[in-house]
């Protein structure tokens, strides 16, 4: 684990701490790595990730209503041990950037603010330059669903979008910007297309920077990049971009964005693929 977490960019090692901290059996193996050596830190980051993924599980899927005093006692002490854990962490050695990331979801769920979070962001960008997990997470922040507004989330997607290399799949946050927002004001459904001039012309634009780039190659963040903008060429019928996003996609997908719709990201994909590559 340490050898590949080591070998792998920014991007993979944020998908290996996502898909560790789904893992029911890491967390007593985590504990006895620290319990030997305390100063590990990438088990430390490791469990911290564990009990940020144990902390909303506990909230379930329902509406925010529904949730009992007690679970949101549970969710809140299992972020905040998962925030002691990255402090220690963040003493030791400040520029390990795996901790800045999990601590930036643990700002975002602990709701320390936008300031806050933007000074962990700003001290991971210090690391980790044009790092897309780091802009990932930072977005959702700026969301209103949290502790932003469309504005702040819309000019944060663009600066992303504009700062990085042509071909690079950063500008997909401009379309988790456009989809959310469609969601929050109106929200969209299999077989209705979006009738948006100017998120179709923004959307057409960074596709142009990333997706549709000539230099757009497959490198880390490619799979979600395209997934995104496969959905919205198709919401806003610009067909010919939807089956080159999909046919490029083959059989992969990343599960956003395809998990906003009822019915499961492998059944929205498969039905949003069969409407977009059956257009003649």
């Amino acid at each position: 684990m340490v050898e590949v977490f080591g070998h792998a960019d920014a991007y993979q090692q944020q998908c290996i701490l996502q898909l560790t901290g789904h893992l029911d059996a890491c967390e007593s193996m985590l504990e006895e790595v620290l319990q030997r050596n305390p100063s590990d830190s990438l088990a430390a980051t490791l469990l911290a990730q564990r009990h940020v993924e144990r902390g909303w599980s506990v909230l379930g899927d329902g509406p925010a209503a529904e949730v009992t005093a007690d679970q949101w006692a549970a969710y809140r002490q299992h972020l905040v041990t998962a925030e002691k854990l990255l402090i220690r962490v963040c003493a030791e050695h400040p520029q390990y950037a795996p901790a800045w990331r999990v601590r930036l979801v643990t700002s975002r769920g602990l709701d320390l603010g936008v300031v806050e979070s933007q000074r962990r962001f700003q001290r991971l960008s210090a690391i980790s330059p044009g790092d897309l997990a780091a802009q990932q997470l930072m977005f959702q922040e700026l969301l209103p669903k949290w502790h932003g507004d469309f504005g702040k989330a819309h000019d944060f997607a663009w600066s992303c979008a504009n700062a990085a290399p042509p071909g690079s799949p950063h500008a997909y946050l401009v379309v988790v910007y456009h989809l959310e927002r469609w969601i929050a004001e109106h929200g969209i459904a299999l077989g209705k297309p979006v009738d948006d001039p100017q998120a179709a012309a923004e959307i057409v634009a960074a596709g142009e920077m990333s997706v549709m780039n000539p230099g757009f190659i497959t490198a880390s963040g490619w799979i979600v990049a395209l997934s995104h903008f496969a959905l919205a060429y198709t919401l806003l019928e610009k067909w010919p971009q939807a089956q080159s996003c999909f046919t490029r996609l083959g059989p992969f997908a990343s599960e956003f964005p395809w998990a906003y719709f009822d019915d499961g990201p492998r059944s929205a994909f498969m039905n949003f693929r069969k409407r977009a590559m059956g257009v003649r």
